[in-house]
């Protein structure tokens, strides 16, 4: 399924999301407090980014291509490249009080984030500095330590999820921001990359833990769920599904831990759209947790990152595959 093109050993400690930029280049965040942009040829660092106390959680990049790194330190820094490999922190965000995860951008340009905090924040931009400044807070977890991931439904839904209560928690995002309803007994995965959502087929899938394998929803008006998938009678049980992607060639490619192995397993969806078929697996893909998956288009690459500390550049081999 998959070869080793290259590997990058340029963190300390567990890598926890990667990118790529929209000039082309990759970009790793980790636990070592760094954000790392590597050079397009060499693979080599341009840019280390020091900037923050503790582990850099996840980032994105804006549409005026400014980065936004989450951090443990219970901040996020908007990060303006400039040339020459700089770099400069054209602000600190500091309305979280715990751990932040996860950070989205609006359609109208907004901020969304979430933390441990039981907060998701939105920023809006202030129109004389054109700086971030909060507009509403609300809370998405009774739990003193809510582990929270955000992602987008239908351009209209805010979808919160809730390892320790085990919840997903639906947002009206046209409405003010205001709880729609939620599904329960949900046992989410803790991992940033772990919820797909594939609007063209309504399909919403999501990371389980504990032996609970994926989670599959249908969207018609309302999500309903439709099952859960443990790819019993084909591979080993899923234990923890650790990012999801869907690549180029529509098909689902899932870093998961089975058997104390963290693999990389391929699959397709069925003509129903309700259900996923198993194809193959690139076995024990890395030493320790896949925390995420890229499909890397223009360079014809897949890339995984795991708290193994290393970034793993795959060339795709699709010979030999289940049909």
């Amino acid at each position: 399924m998959l070869s080793l093109y290259k590997e990058l050993n340029y963190h300390t400690k567990g890598l926890s999301h990667i990118l790529i930029l929209k000039d082309g280049r990759l970009s790793s965040s980790a636990a070592d407090n760094t954000l790392i942009i590597y050079n397009k040829d060499t693979f080599e660092p341009d840019i280390i980014i020091r900037e923050h106390t503790n582990y850099v959680n996840y980032h994105i990049q804006l549409k005026n291509e400014n980065i936004v790194t989450c951090s443990w330190d219970n901040t996020l820094k908007i990060i303006k490249l400039i040339p020459n490999n700089k770099y400069e922190v054209i602000q600190v965000l500091e309305g979280h009080t715990f751990y932040v995860d996860k950070a989205l951008e609006t359609e109208d340009g907004k901020l969304i984030t979430s933390a441990d905090d039981k907060y998701v924040i939105i920023w809006k931009k202030n129109e004389n500095n054109n700086l971030f400044e909060i507009e509403k807070k609300f809370i998405i977890s009774e739990e003193d330590c809510p582990n929270a991931n955000i992602i987008f439904i239908n351009d209209n839904l805010l979808l919160c999820s809730s390892m320790y209560e085990c919840r997903l928690s639906f947002f009206e995002v046209k409405n003010d921001f205001q709880f729609i309803f939620s599904f329960t007994n949900i046992y989410c995965c803790f991992s940033r990359n772990s919820i797909l959502y594939l609007k063209e087929k309504d399909l919403l899938l999501v990371g389980g833990r504990d032996d609970n394998g994926i989670y599959l929803f249908k969207f018609a008006k309302f999500p309903k769920f439709i099952g859960k998938y443990n790819i019993y009678n084909f591979i080993d049980e899923i234990s923890i599904v650790y990012c999801i992607i869907l690549n180029s060639e529509g098909d689902i490619l899932i870093g998961l831990e089975q058997n104390n192995k963290n693999n990389i397993c391929k699959f397709k969806i069925n003509e129903n759209n309700e259900d996923l078929i198993f194809v193959n697996k690139h076995e024990s893909a890395h030493e320790d947790l896949i925390n995420g998956i890229i499909d890397w288009k223009e360079r014809d690459f897949i890339v995984s990152c795991s708290r193994d500390q290393k970034v793993k550049i795959w060339k795709v081999n699709n010979k030999g595959e289940k049909k």
